[in-house]
């Protein structure tokens, strides 16, 4: 419609992160898509650390290297600075996560509810909905499982957009298999 009143319509791929580290960006670039076709992401920031992706096979685990995980990014954070988010599919996700970290005897890092600013530094948790747009120096995902981010279209989308939240660092975790969308 807007060739039939205004004329030739050209197309932009905007195929450059400014965000993400390199390793990042080659992670989250293979999720994205360009007319059915894997997208080709660069990145102008620094190299810093390949995203760690580590596949749990049952909830105890899973619990364990989360407290693991989450535990070493407040010592990091606290060492160096910067905004580390564990991103959750729901906000009663990350709510019932910071009731776990702190039976654990960690200090919870706050629950991002949309209210209010975010802090300047620490480890926060939040759910994909308010991630979006965001950026963080460390993301934690805390459940890239196949039952999260099933095979589906959404879910593809839904994982690149938890991804793509991280600029420096990046952490998945999965309860039982990964997702299709991270094999390989």
């Amino acid at each position: 419609m807007f060739e039939r009143f205004h004329g030739a319509v050209e197309e932009c791929f905007l195929n450059i992160s400014y965000r993400s580290a390199p390793a990042i960006a080659e992670l989250f670039g293979r999720l994205a898509r360009q007319d059915g076709v894997r997208a080709q992401l660069e990145s102008v920031q620094r190299s810093d650390e390949p995203p760690v992706i580590i596949e749990c096979a049952g909830k105890e685990g899973h619990a364990s290297e989360l407290r693991r995980v989450v535990e070493e990014a407040q010592e990091a954070i606290q060492a160096e600075g910067g905004l580390c988010a564990v991103v959750t599919p729901r906000q009663r996700d990350a709510r019932r996560l910071a009731r776990q970290l702190e039976e654990a005897g960690l200090v919870a890092p706050t629950v991002v509810d949309g209210e209010g600013a975010l802090p300047e530094q620490g480890v926060v948790i939040t759910s994909l909905k308010l991630a979006k747009g965001l950026e963080f120096d460390w993301v934690i995902v805390a459940d890239a499982s196949a039952r999260i981010f099933g095979d589906d279209d959404l879910a593809r989308r839904r994982l690149y957009t938890t991804l793509s939240r991280a600029t420096r660092r990046l952490t998945v975790l999965s309860c039982g298999p990964l997702s299709p969308w991270l094999k390989g």
